[in-house]
């Protein structure tokens, strides 16, 4: 548990938590956040929402006002509004979470060095990719995460543990970010 909980470290190194929680949540709390369109999380947000091309239509957007972070699951049923995060990426689904990157792209690519540095002795720790010419990091031992920042995004791609993980930063690579 512990490694998956350095992708979360990610989060809050970019992001202090809001009052209630953070758009992930903690592992065992449901996804914070109104649950809006597409077109309604674009208008709220000061980033462009980009989703991948190759997951098809997402069940859920929830929108966090308080950090402007969306998080778009992508299942084959919407999940019940309680469901917390390890229930929904149990359900086979895909989550993945975008906020505005307040960090320089250098500050970015040192904080992604850091989590890999953090993380290089543990069972299924972080390892350096590359997500769309973005310096990123995947992993985990509790579940798959792949995670990047772009100069006005942040972005983390996280499925359960059996979705394999070389096929994850795929799918992040697939997300068109212009």
């Amino acid at each position: 548990m512990i490694l998956s909980l350095a992708s979360l470290l990610l989060y809050f190194c970019i992001q202090p938590p809001s009052k209630t929680s953070s758009s992930l949540g903690l592992p065992y709390s449901p996804i914070v956040g109104k649950e809006v369109s597409l077109t309604q999380a674009q208008a709220s947000v000061p980033y462009k929402i980009n989703l991948p091309t190759s997951l098809g239509q997402y069940a859920m957007i929830k929108l966090d006002k308080d950090t402007n972070a969306t998080t778009i699951v992508f299942a084959s049923k919407k999940p019940v509004d309680d469901a917390n995060f390890i229930d929904i990426l149990n359900g086979n689904a895909i989550v993945l979470l975008e906020m505005p990157n307040k960090m320089t792209l250098d500050a970015s690519t040192q904080n992604i060095a850091d989590a890999i540095s953090a993380t290089k002795n543990d069972v299924g720790g972080l390892q350096p990719v590359t997500i769309n010419g973005y310096s990123g990091c995947a992993g985990g031992n509790v579940w798959h995460t792949v995670t990047w920042y772009t100069e006005t995004t942040y972005y983390q791609l996280t499925s359960n543990i059996d979705y394999p993980l070389q096929q994850l930063v795929s799918v992040a690579n697939n997300i068109p970010l212009k």
